[in-house]
């Protein structure tokens, strides 16, 4: 009898052994393909990055690992590529996700709780829903402070800040960036790449706020270092490409536009240097070109700028982002100019289509699109159609 309760025991323990050795196995797996959706993120190829965090979620509910951690960092990836892919909604849900994960009473380790809540503030920001989105950097802050994260305090500290600069409160923003700044500094030193970022969100302050002078003499220092850093290390491409096109910004407001122009192709060729260039970063900077042949009446070349812009937008957009919004105005704007009103009517009703269906019909942008588009129905004559659209304005 003792023997047969004995093997009994023995089967029992080597059963739970193989149990816990498998659920190890599936683990490795799931953190696996969880570092891959970061690597996809890393490189702007959401659609990949996408793919195999489905993939990844089908995989941990067949191991039964639906409240591990590791499903945890799975739905945190997820929300993140999604985020960064304009789907907010879809972020949101993911993030929520994550956030149940890490307060499970068997994950004692919530440290990702402070990204998580962070994230949702990216979202909140994102849907301009300011007041929600400060209210969860804020919450984020207080985690990262006691757990003594420090650089994920000085990068939410930014967060807000940006959300001032958003509403012009640059009297609120220009503290709280110095000190994200202030905060890097003593850990990462002067010339790091964090360090950079956070001085890059002051000069963007300046610029926003029109104080060139203040602007400029830190854009021109982030570029040296950026370059000297990238001699050794390509990472941080997209870095130099944004402060690059920073640059052509400020030569724009001061009218400089042979050197605009100069910044400008110059971030654009950065940008194709990555090994998955950005192309909504690439269309944000083909528009600026445009706008800059634009003001010199080169119609022309700001055409052919326009329409490259759009052309990216498109790759890299949802059809009814308000960003693609953005674009099909501007090449609109350009063809009002050029006097040539029919074209402008077609690039309005897109614009138009797109802000009321993604923002409604309150909001300004929709609203100063409706009206030009109004004003362009009027001088064709067709009146009927003017008519019926202005019963939609406020």
């Amino acid at each position: 009898m003792k023997k047969i309760i004995y093997l009994i025991l023995v089967m029992l323990v080597s059963n739970l052994y193989a149990e816990n050795k498998q659920d190890e196995f599936n683990t490795n797996i799931l953190e696996e393909l969880n570092e891959q959706i970061r690597n996809c993120n890393i490189d702007n190829d959401y659609e990949k990055g996408i793919k195999i965090g489905e993939n990844a979620l089908v995989f941990a509910k067949k191991s039964h690992l639906e409240n591990s951690q590791s499903i945890g960092d799975t739905y945190l990836e997820l929300a993140n590529i999604h985020y960064y892919n304009h789907q907010y909604e879809l972020a949101k849900t993911y993030y929520n996700n994550s956030l149940k994960i890490y307060i499970f009473p068997s994950n004692k380790d919530n440290k990702q709780v402070g990204h998580i809540i962070n994230g949702l503030g990216n979202v909140a920001e994102a849907q301009t829903n300011y007041d929600e989105a400060i209210r969860l950097y804020k919450k984020a802050i207080n985690i990262f402070e006691k757990d003594k994260n420090m650089i994920s305090v000085a990068i939410t500290t930014s967060n807000i800040a940006d959300i001032y600069v958003l509403q012009s409160e640059y009297k609120k923003a220009e503290p709280l960036y110095k000190r994200a700044i202030d905060i890097t500094i003593k850990i990462e030193g002067q010339d790091s790449i964090e360090t950079i970022n956070r001085k890059i969100d002051l000069a963007e302050l300046y610029l926003e706020d029109k104080k060139y002078n203040k602007a400029e003499p830190i854009f021109i220092k982030a570029k040296k270092i950026l370059e000297a850093k990238i001699d050794k290390n390509n990472n941080e491409l997209g870095i130099l490409a944004l402060v690059t096109q920073d640059l052509g910004v400020l030569k724009y407001h001061q009218k400089r536009y042979d050197e605009a122009i100069v910044f400008y192709k110059n971030s654009i060729e950065i940008r194709e240097k990555m090994p998955s260039p950005n192309t909504s970063a690439i269309s944000t900077t083909l528009n600026n070109l445009a706008m800059v042949y634009q003001n010199q009446s080169l119609y022309r070349e700001a055409e052919e700028m326009h329409k490259k812009s759009i052309a990216f937008a498109e790759k890299s957009l949802e059809a009814n982002d308000p960003d693609l919004a953005i674009s099909y105005r501007n090449i609109g704007l350009l063809y009002d100019e050029m006097n040539l009103t029919e074209k402008a009517i077609v690039e309005y009703e897109k614009a138009f289509s797109i802000y009321e269906t993604a923002l409604g019909l309150d909001d300004p942008n929709t609203q100063m699109t409706l009206r030009e588009l109004i004003d362009l129905y009027y001088e064709v004559d067709k009146i009927e159609k003017a008519q019926a659209l202005e019963l939609k304005l406020r």
